[in-house]
């Protein structure tokens, strides 16, 4: 398999949500906690992976943050791994692949990149092929619009989480939800069952 046709998939567990109200390099901003990764065939053969904890050396786990993805400062001091490790593996598996795909995979590349540059490694980049399940599975999922959302004049199709998506498509719920590689699989899963009805669609129409 060349290198350019490898496929990452791939999740991050945080402190929170990437502030846009301040500068990326802004102590404010979040960190990672957790990432997982598979680089893939573009058949979907996962032919290496990543899944690591992150150290929070001189910060913070939110209560709230870690109410949602179960990951405590003790595990990452126990467990985790340098952020300028982490982010190192994690842009060498990237460099490999010629697209990357999540579910919200702006709040995971927003995340990813703000690691970055905390880490000084500005110059470091994805690859511009980008894939998010969220927006792809929107239209076919169909759900209605929440409260919020029409307050807001929005009268569209609420974008699915995750856990909406996969049930939807498989009738089941995710193992282990929240932990940064059971949604790297999940989303995985998601991606090629789209294409699975892309093509299955395409064939319909032929």
């Amino acid at each position: 398999m060349s290198a350019k046709e490898a496929v990452l998939f791939f999740d991050t567990e945080t402190t929170g949500f990437v502030r846009k109200d301040l500068p990326i390099g802004d102590p404010a901003q979040p960190h990672c906690v957790q990432i997982a990764a598979l680089l893939c065939s573009k058949e979907g053969e996962v032919q290496s992976a990543l899944n690591v904890l992150i150290r929070a050396d001189g910060w913070r786990i939110p209560y709230q943050a870690a109410q949602v993805h179960g990951i405590t400062e003790e595990q990452t001091h126990r467990y985790g791994v340098r952020e300028e490790v982490a982010a190192e593996i994690f842009y060498n598996l990237a460099s490999n692949a010629f697209a990357i795909v999540g579910h919200n995979i702006a709040f995971d590349i927003s995340a990813i990149e703000t690691l970055f540059h905390r880490v000084k490694k500005n110059a470091w980049s994805l690859p511009e092929q980008r894939f998010c399940t969220m927006n792809l599975s929107k239209k076919i999922l169909n759900l209605p619009p929440t409260q919020r959302m029409l307050n807001a004049g929005i009268d569209e199709p609420k974008a699915p989480s995750l856990a909406e998506a996969y049930r939807f498509f498989f009738k089941e719920e995710i193992d282990g939800a929240h932990d940064a590689m059971a949604d790297t699989k999940a989303c995985h899963r998601i991606f090629y069952e789209l294409r699975r009805l892309r093509q299955k669609e395409k064939g319909d129409q032929a």
